[in-house]
């Protein structure tokens, strides 16, 4: 129950911090532009990218430290074993980040966007057929 109450004050607070950056000559975050209906698809692609990227590592910790015979899935590796393969996850988001503006320039923003996409699909659809390996070589 105390995290819901966090949840709604936090969305709460928002209204009166909505309003001041509205007043405000030269906003630190332009609303006005946050509400024009043309920015929302933006808004919302930048959600559910941050949600995946930011969001992805405890539920990949948590799997990864899983012992598969206790919980029925898992590596059951250690925490340091965990920590390694979490920053080569980490390293593949900074040089996919890093090689945008180079994307971009050769597809387009639109273009190295999607194929942003569709690499991190790719990534994601390969625990489908390899979700009970280490990813260890000769695994």
């Amino acid at each position: 129950m105390p995290a819901w109450v966090l949840v709604v004050s936090g969305v709460a607070l928002l209204v009166p911090w909505w309003h001041f950056e509205a007043r405000h000559r030269d906003p630190m975050v332009d609303v006005h532009l946050l509400a024009h209906p043309a920015q929302w698809s933006i808004q919302v692609t930048a959600l559910l990218v941050g949600m995946s990227l930011l969001g992805a590592q405890v539920p990949l910790t948590t799997y990864f430290r899983s012992d598969p015979e206790v919980n029925g899935f898992g590596f059951g590796i250690s925490a340091a074993e965990g920590s390694l393969r979490l920053a080569v996850y980490v390293a593949c988001l900074a040089l996919g980040a890093l090689t945008l503006p180079l994307t971009s320039r050769l597809l387009g923003s639109r273009g190295a966007m999607a194929a942003g996409c569709v690499v991190y699909a790719c990534g994601y659809a390969g625990w489908l057929p390899l979700h009970d390996s280490e990813g260890k070589p000769g695994c």
